[in-house]
């Protein structure tokens, strides 16, 4: 299955540390979605708004056993769900997509999170916590 990312999933390096594995992918857009800071995290969610779209990266054949490590990381907080992304101007793609779920939305902070500050100012620490956070999967996973 594809997934489609929009957060810090976008990086390949954090996908590469959450799945264990490496994917082809290519960056994509979502329409039908807005992407938000989380309240008190330095990661968004993604909710339905017709009007909006958001850009991300898709990623292709992600395994059964990967999506497991990624419900893991994603959390109670999201609900994967079927989207269609775009690639370029014409190509269509079915992927998942983790979508801050209904009873959840009180957590999205109406700040637009900006990609290029969470690469500059996060990234070391945030893949440190995702190392940690599958170390985490895989010691309950035994």
């Amino acid at each position: 299955m594809n997934v489609f990312a929009y957060g810090s999933l976008v990086v390949p390096d954090v996908m590469r540390v959450v799945t264990g594995n490496e994917h082809a992918h290519e960056r994509a857009t979502l329409e039908g979605f807005a992407r938000f800071l989380l309240v008190d995290r330095v990661y968004p969610g993604i909710v339905p708004c017709v009007d909006e779209a958001t850009e991300g990266r898709v990623y292709f054949d992600v395994e059964p056993h990967e999506l497991e490590r990624l419900d893991w990381f994603e959390a109670h907080e999201y609900e994967r769900e079927v989207v269609q992304v775009r690639v370029g101007k014409e190509a269509r793609h079915e992927a998942l997509a983790y979508v801050i779920a209904t009873e959840h939305r009180s957590i999205v902070s109406g700040e637009r999170w900006d990609e290029a500050r969470f690469v500059a100012e996060v990234l070391p620490e945030f893949l440190e916590y995702a190392r940690l956070d599958m170390q985490a999967f895989e010691d309950q996973s035994r």
